[in-house]
């Protein structure tokens, strides 16, 4: 076997460093290539936008909101005719010509109703997914979490490479890599990264149908036929009454559920129109994070660099520093016999 030269001895020991080297400059340039500096706060924006809606109490109020005006539908697509014809002498025809936004508002609302509680029964069901992600650290940080590790990781193995090369200990640093290894190992455990970043997977996953300009316009148009309906009802049919002379309690006891609806219905749009507005203003920020890599496999950015660098660091422990310089001329060569001084005699 030939032996190895002095500095191809310190190239094949120098060989972890360099990819502790390399680990680093990838965790560093990793928010780069991602671009989580734009995507990262603005999901934390996108986080903060949505909190107001990510309540049980909301969703349950906003469900009541539907569940009332359906009950009002309802019940003006199968008395209100009855109604003005009897109290009105109002026939059929000249009943859905006279109150069209209202015939309109009854041909479209059982699709948005459908709709709308498909979209809170979504929202509904994502809460404990949304409370998950919102307790990691701010997406804000995110990207620091990476670019720090990263160049803490490349200046020890730069410091290692340089003692390598110079016959320093080279101890210190390894010590380091590993350090830093176990501290990236740890980082997803405090943070319960392994089960809150797979909950914010499946709350992206499942808002992707709800999170499109076509369905958010959809829904909002929902808002403009009922507006049209309420306005029908408040504006036109119960006035009409009036001025037919039926009392307001017997007006209240014909169309109770009508009133219902148009007692609801200011509530319900100051409320819920911000939500769906909020939808739409995030869809930018939405589609960003739906960029990035799975949110499941982020604990392992972390853990995969940390078991590798406290590999390194146990290779780079065990190697030796050469020695140069006057350590090396100080060393006796062991391939020249050792000559040992005679004692003289004396005459």
């Amino acid at each position: 076997m030939v032996p190895l030269t002095r500095s191809a001895a310190a190239t094949a020991r120098s060989w972890p460093w360099w990819v502790a080297l390399g680990v680093g400059v990838a965790l560093a340039l990793a928010p780069v290539a991602l671009q989580m500096f734009s995507r990262g706060p603005g999901g934390a924006a996108m986080l903060a936008d949505f909190e107001p809606y990510m309540q049980p109490k909301v969703i349950q109020e906003f469900h009541g909101y539907v569940d009332a005006v359906d009950a009002g539908a309802q019940e003006l697509q199968s008395r209100s005719r009855f109604v003005a014809a009897s109290r009105l002498g109002m026939p059929a025809d000249a009943f859905n010509t006279e109150y069209s936004a209202l015939v309109q508002f009854e041909k479209d609302w059982p699709r948005a109703r459908d709709d709308m509680r498909v979209l809170l029964d979504t929202i509904g069901a994502n809460i404990g997914n949304y409370g998950s992600v919102a307790a990691l650290p701010s997406f804000r940080l995110f990207p620091y979490f990476f670019v720090l590790p990263g160049l803490m990781i490349a200046g020890v193995a730069v410091v290692g490479l340089r003692r390598q090369r110079t016959g320093g200990s080279t101890r210190s640093p390894a010590r380091g890599l590993a350090v830093l290894g176990v501290a990236l190992i740890a980082a997803p455990l405090v943070f319960q990264m392994f089960s809150r970043a797979p909950d914010g997977e499946r709350m992206l996953d499942e808002f992707r149908p709800l999170m499109t300009t076509e369905r958010i316009t959809t829904v909002q148009g929902y808002f403009v036929t009922m507006a049209g309906g309420e306005a029908a009802v408040r504006g036109q049919l119960l006035p009409a009454l009036d001025r037919a002379g039926v009392a307001e309690a017997e007006r209240r006891a014909l169309l109770p559920k009508a009133y219902g609806f148009t007692e609801v219905w200011t509530r319900m749009a100051n409320q819920m129109a911000p939500m769906l507005a909020a939808m739409n203003d995030n869809l930018t920020r939405y589609n960003g994070l739906l960029a990035l890599p799975p949110f499941g496999l982020f604990p392992w950015f972390f853990v995969a660099p940390g078991v590798f660098l406290i590999v390194l660091g146990v290779l780079t422990t065990r190697t030796t520093p050469l020695a140069t310089g006057r350590e090396a001329d100080d060393m006796p060569d062991v391939r020249k016999p050792l000559l040992l001084p005679v004692p003289s005699k004396e005459i």
